[in-house]
């Protein structure tokens, strides 16, 4: 993998859309949102769960709709999200964990670009996407690096890689480290470029403690 020596800082605002300025991001970017872990360690759906007034799976809707234009639920075969009023599509390979929700993704996405959203991570921020987007290149997936490694699932593909995806997950190679390391994918410290980077941005819930803090 490769990390970028000075990463671009978000900047991007570019044009007049309906008479008002849009981030280009907005226009060129499928937000898609990986719901389709199982909660064994939580004891149920998680991504139910009621935080601070809102289900858990919401916060990462709401993060969605805020970078992208086109927002996506991608889900295992038995859940439902008819609710969330969005898009929304169980793995075209089953059982193939994150990497599935991955190809998934690029594989209905509609715009050139492709945010993958881990749905329990409900603290993320729109600037870390930004950093991420600003700092793309063709044919190369570009993903966080936090406090703790590299987060492969805070993420942006170009859907021009779904059918290496698609590749991988018929071949069963399903640790998405490996597959970004394959892929030569840029890594994005952010850490070193948020200034008021938390730990917290990144706390993924998988346990009913972690739900509680």
């Amino acid at each position: 993998m490769n990390g970028i020596e000075n990463p671009r800082l978000p900047g991007y605002l570019a044009g007049e859309v309906n008479g008002r300025k849009e981030y280009f991001m907005q226009h060129t970017l499928t937000a898609a949102i990986i719901a389709g872990g199982k909660s064994t360690r939580f004891g149920r759906n998680k991504l139910r769960e009621t935080l601070a007034g809102k289900e858990i799976i919401d916060y990462a809707i709401q993060l969605g709709q805020q970078i992208a234009r086109e927002c996506i639920i991608i889900h295992g075969d038995d859940d439902d999200f008819s609710d969330k009023g969005l898009s929304h599509y169980s793995d075209v390979v089953p059982s193939c964990g994150p990497a599935g929700g991955v190809y998934t993704a690029l594989f209905y996405a509609a715009q050139p670009w492709v945010a993958t959203i881990p749905g329990d991570v409900p603290l993320l921020q729109p600037a870390i996407y930004e950093y991420l987007y600003e700092n793309r290149q063709k044919n190369t997936p570009v993903v966080a690096v936090s406090h703790k490694g590299m987060e492969p699932l805070v993420a942006i593909w170009p859907r021009a890689l779904v059918t290496n995806l698609e590749h991988f997950v018929h071949q069963r190679k399903l640790a998405l480290h490996e597959i970004l390391e394959a892929l030569q994918a840029l890594t994005i410290p952010i850490p070193d470029l948020m200034a008021d980077y938390s730990p917290r941005l990144f706390l993924n819930v998988n346990t009913q403690e972690d739900f509680e803090q």
